[in-house]
């Protein structure tokens, strides 16, 4: 996890993650992949396997709520309501203090031309 402090510095953040598609068989879709890069480095995080990671937890608040970083994602309301409900251990998501969703961004750009 040390290596996340990597995004200490980095003035953007941009945030993913992939979950299976709902499906009505397979209902139970949970965030299993984040993704986060900065300018200088990018981290894949298997949250499969570290879901109930404090370790992990306790640094994604500390890149999430840095005051020098500002967090960019694209339609990221998603990916937050589904950290919410399924991965309940995985605080972090709550503390970003500054955050674009590029998304409002793409609408104001592309609904003007």
């Amino acid at each position: 996890m040390p290596k996340l402090a990597a995004l200490f510095n980095e003035e953007f953040i941009g945030v993913d993650s992939e979950w299976r598609p709902q499906l009505p068989f397979l209902n139970n879709s949970q965030p299993c992949l984040l993704q986060l890069s900065g300018a200088k480095s990018a981290f894949l995080v298997d949250l499969d396997a570290l879901c109930q990671s404090k370790a992990l937890n306790e640094m994604m608040t500390q890149v999430f709520s840095n005051p020098k970083s500002t967090i960019v994602g694209f339609s990221f309301k998603s990916d937050i309501s589904m950290f919410a409900s399924k991965l309940p251990h995985l605080t972090f998501i709550r503390y970003a203090e500054k955050f674009i969703d590029a998304q409002n961004y793409y609408r104001k750009v592309y609904d003007a031309k």
